[in-house]
């Protein structure tokens, strides 16, 4: 495929989020195949965030003054959702963004986090306080203490998220905490993956952080690490290439694509030449399939359809995938 069909691909997808942003910064969250803007499911304040980080990543590649003002007004309603909070085992004040019950996720704090730090002149202190509210959810080892909690009663859900993890492990390494994200995904590994493997995006986006952090350095410990972290992806993307259920479907299609793009640069990094050339290959085959569900006209023009809906995270996980792609060509990655 070439690099300039590609951009197209993410191009058209970041104008169809930007143009789904309304007034009070909320996006039209859903839309049938013809169009029709439905309200019958509830807002998820997990994927309006995502939605912000991956047209920020497009917006790195080709800065675009309107979809940027689409955004800023997307962050400040995900600010309007915060709380603030204090508690007996924090000595600073912690935010946490709800959801529309109120209730507050360790992946709603993670994607939050994610979606201000991709604005440089996001308010600090703010996004400090984000990341607290996100340790908030673990032990000081990196265990996980609840997934989801009521703020207001301190109740917390008994609640596993598969996706919450990799999430709260990505936004602790792009700020710059890779022990405690380190020891969530050793975490991880020994439990949550001890029997069956779960094909986490966001977690194989969190290793390729880590193992790029660590590589350069020639420690004994930062190299069992990235062995640690190098053998957990092979073990993931071996999974997403044998067990292949989610073919026919937009998004689980795009969720394996962000993580075999993350495996892709760690191979190119540590010169795996061989396994390169064949995963290279297998995710050209998936966003051949990928780029058969985007709408090419009308008022969906760009969105990702997915059981013949637009929801704007079917869009963003595509969007994610060929924005990445485009910017690891141009590095000379892929």
């Amino acid at each position: 495929m070439m690099l300039e069909d590609n951009f197209a691909v993410a191009k058209a997808a970041c104008q169809y989020l930007s143009q789904q942003v309304q007034d009070d910064g909320q996006f039209v969250y859903l839309r049938s195949a013809k169009g029709k803007h439905l309200t019958h499911k509830p807002y998820n304040m997990l994927r309006h965030c995502g939605s912000i980080w991956a047209m920020a990543a497009f917006l790195r590649l080709e800065p675009d003054a309107t979809t940027e003002q689409k955004c800023l007004a997307a962050l400040g309603f995900a600010r309007r959702e915060t709380v603030k909070c204090s508690s007996p085992e924090a000595e600073t004040d912690l935010l946490f963004v709800l959801d529309r019950k109120s209730i507050a996720k360790l992946g709603g704090n993670a994607l939050i986090y994610l979606a201000f730090d991709s604005f440089a002149d996001q308010d600090p202190l703010f996004k400090q306080g984000l990341l607290h509210g996100l340790r908030f959810f673990l032990t000081p080892e990196g265990l996980i203490k609840f997934s989801k909690f009521d703020p207001y009663t301190g109740i917390a859900a008994d609640f596993v998220s598969e996706y919450y993890p990799g999430e709260a492990a990505l936004a602790l390494c792009t700020a710059g905490d890779f022990d405690t994200a380190y020891r969530m995904i050793t975490t991880l590994r020994d439990t949550r993956d001890k029997v069956k493997m779960t094909q986490d995006h966001w977690l194989m986006q969190a290793l390729e952080v880590i193992i790029l952090h660590y590589l350069p350095m020639k420690t004994p410990e930062a190299t069992q690490r990235v062995q640690f972290c190098l053998q957990y992806l092979h073990d993931l993307y071996q999974q997403i290439f044998t067990n292949r259920v989610y073919l026919g479907r937009n998004t689980p299609v795009a969720c394996r694509a962000e993580g075999i793009l993350s495996y892709l640069a760690v191979l190119h990094a540590v010169g795996d030449v061989q396994r390169y050339i064949g995963v290279r290959l297998f995710l050209q085959q998936l966003m051949q399939e990928l780029r058969s569900y985007q709408v090419t006209d009308g008022v969906l023009a760009g969105a990702f359809l997915d059981h013949n809906k637009a929801r704007i995270d079917y869009t963003q996980h595509s969007l994610s995938v060929f924005t990445r792609f485009v910017a690891y060509q141009a590095a000379g990655i892929l």
